[in-house]
């Protein structure tokens, strides 16, 4: 296009895209049951393609790339968008390592993050279908780095006899090192699999090929690869028998098969749901197409089952392939875009538009606000450190398109129903690494219900290969602040850096970056005394002296409740009473809990004696209550003197 014609077609978009705006806004419900969208925006500017990659860098910046628009040449251009500026950094750059090797065309390539926070991009593309001696794609011999203190990137020395990879799929396990699995190889005439098996070793920055054929396993391209709480790695699709665990300490004979998925899921997602400070062992297979038809249903499987194989997981309303499914803080999730219908890439579907949101307490998917454009095949979606969700790329970008496509990539952004739902918590402070299993302490601006890490994604072609939700167990609460207890370990959460949320009433803090690390230095395990004058870091280990000087024992705390009555009380919408006895004047926190989600909660000053205190559901959680023959929940009291001692109580309850 010419200069001229460029504008023109600008114009035309922006004024289709304010009327389809409208019309999405006019359409969507109240937005704390429905979230909400934001008009589309420019990430960046002369731009020449579209976000096929994206990754949430630790500085709060997202990282993304593609491929040259429709020049032909096969190029890679990245660049950098900042959620805190609304616009993009810079125009687009050549993907160029400082050792001067010209452009890498990392397209289709896998990517994953190095316990540092560096992005490990591994693979590419080498030749496209209809390139000299090739009719189908071939994969690049390549890898590189990108680091984002000095937004730059260096390449990594690929190991002898290796292979190229297009669509491989890479994870990063326990002990620091990154798997990489499957893709095309860079051999002629392309479409021929590489299912060699590779390690890469941030220490040695290199690569070791595992080739003896016992480590070779066939799968389809963009595998989903998920660690375990175990160590080892669950393979969960895309194809039906792309179902496996992988053993990183047995490499001689790696692969354990597992019963196949029900159907194939090309294009679907795969996410390690959220189950408890203890890590999940639970994976979920959402959309995708089967035999060339998009689906909506979903399968899972539970690692920690004696058995283990694939059952039925609540179904999308629509079918969607190429969708990102994006996990939020408070445990739901929320499904993006994606193709339906008969899955033409070239199609601009309406219902696909509108999002998908799972609640965990329910079980169920209901339909949410709509975005303008179409984001399907090549989009991607991320959360953000403040909550709301990154939507961008897409081949058809930006929408109805008189070209079809045009030189700039658009975002959208999406405010979950959580951030409509009341004032938002705030972290002062938190210590920027921390070790597993450790206590460690957060200063917050409110009682806190809940607290989670959650990895930066790093997600193409529907597939996040870093996505995880790790929710914390709350140790005590404090004067302006709370302590948290650390994960259980590396299989839990990998070494890395991770955004710490924390959770009041259900509504999620802007998250701090914390980062997992053997070696972080001992951290205060209670926040330091809310003084202007001296907030000094506090003494780690210790609950500070009473002001008045005062007997610096726990208050005496007894609690008791009705056994046979407690859930006939919750399931008719009314309160759970609670009967809290203390032998001092202390603050009173009761919970109802299911697993981290809070059913319930309510807090009272008592005097000495005993004083009944009513617990009411939330009224969305009644439903769950009453569909549940056995509900399993826990009972958690808090009794906190002036001096700040506390004594905490806690109960399952089952029925």
């Amino acid at each position: 296009m010419t200069r001229a014609e460029r504008r023109r077609v600008l114009r035309r978009e922006r004024r289709v895209t304010r009327h389809a705006y409208a019309r999405a806004q006019a359409a969507a419900g109240d937005p704390g049951d429905v979230g909400s969208w934001e008009p589309p925006f420019a990430t960046a500017t002369n731009y020449k393609g579209y976000a096929i990659h994206a990754a949430l860098l630790r500085t709060g910046k997202v990282l993304m790339w593609g491929q040259e628009g429709n020049t032909g040449e096969n190029r890679t251009y990245a660049w950098l968008w900042d959620p805190a500026k609304g616009y993009g950094l810079d125009a687009a750059r050549d993907v160029t390592p400082a050792d001067g090797n010209g452009n890498i065309p990392i397209f289709c390539s896998g990517m994953s993050f190095l316990a540092d926070g560096r992005l490990l991009v591994v693979g590419g593309t080498v030749a496209r279908d209809g390139d000299p001696g090739y009719h189908d794609w071939g994969g690049l011999n390549r890898a590189v780095i990108f680091d984002p203190e000095t937004e730059t990137w260096s390449e990594v020395p690929r190991p002898a006899g290796a292979n190229g990879r297009w669509y491989p799929t890479q994870v990063l396990l326990a002990d620091g090192r990154t798997l990489v699995v499957s893709g095309f190889s860079d051999d002629a005439p392309g479409g021929i699999f590489n299912d060699g098996l590779e390690l890469y070793d941030p220490a040695a920055n290199s690569f070791t090929l595992l080739d003896d054929p016992l480590q070779e396993r066939h799968t389809e391209l963009y595998p989903h690869l998920t660690v375990m709480p175990d160590g080892k790695v669950l393979l969960a699709g895309p194809d039906t028998d792309d179902s496996a665990i992988f053993d990183p300490d047995d490499l001689a004979d790696p692969w354990t098969d597992l019963p196949e998925m029900a159907i194939s899921r090309f294009g679907g997602n795969a996410v390690l749901l959220p189950d408890g400070p203890d890590g999940s062992a639970k994976v979920a297979a959402i959309g995708g197409m089967d035999n060339q038809v998009p689906v909506a249903s979903a399968e899972m499987i539970d690692l920690d089952d004696a058995a283990p194989s694939w059952s039925s997981f609540p179904g999308l309303g629509t079918p969607r392939w190429n969708a990102n499914t994006v996990l939020l803080p408070d445990g739901s999730m929320v499904a993006i875009g994606g193709l339906g219908n008969d899955g033409r890439i070239d199609q601009t579907p309406d219902a696909e538009r509108a999002v998908e949101l799972y609640d965990p307490v329910t079980g169920a998917w209901q339909t949410g606000a709509s975005q303008v454009e179409t984001r399907g095949y090549h989009s991607t979606a991320l959360l953000l450190p403040d909550g709301r969700v990154l939507s961008t790329g897409d081949d058809k970008n930006p929408y109805a398109s008189p070209l079809g496509q045009v030189p700039d990539d658009t975002g959208e952004i999406y405010s979950p129903p959580y951030l409509f739902e009341g004032p938002r918590p705030v972290i002062s402070s938190s210590p920027e690494a921390v070790r597993w299993d450790v206590p460690f302490a957060v200063e917050t601006s409110a009682s806190i219900d809940d607290a989670v890490l959650i990895a930066p994604s790093a997600v193409t072609h529907a597939n996040d290969m870093t996505q995880r939700l790790v929710p914390l167990e709350k140790v005590a609460d404090h004067e302006g602040g709370v302590t948290l207890q650390g994960p259980p370990s590396a299989n839990v959460a990998p070494p890395g850096w991770y955004m710490l949320f924390v959770l009041d009433n259900g509504v999620p803090s802007i998250a701090r970056w914390v980062r997992l690390d053997p070696a972080a230095p001992d951290v205060p395990v209670v926040p330091p005394p809310p003084d202007p004058d001296d907030p000094g870091p506090g003494d780690p280990g210790t609950v500070p002296d009473s002001p008045t000087g005062e007997d610096s024992s726990a208050p005496q705390l007894e609690v008791d409740y009705s056994k046979r009555r407690w859930l006939r009380q919750l399931r008719r919408g009314g309160a759970m009473r609670v009967r809290v006895s203390v032998d001092e004047d202390a603050l009173a926190v009761v919970r109802l809990l299911r697993k981290t989600e809070r059913i319930a909660r309510t807090r009272a000053e008592l005097s000495v004696g005993t004083r009944r205190l009513e617990l009411t559901p939330r009224r969305r959680l009644i439903t769950w209550l009453r569909r549940t023959e056995h509900p399993r929940l826990r009972l958690s009291v808090f009794a906190t003197d002036r001096a700040d001692n506390q004594t905490a109580w806690s109960s399952r309850l089952r029925r």
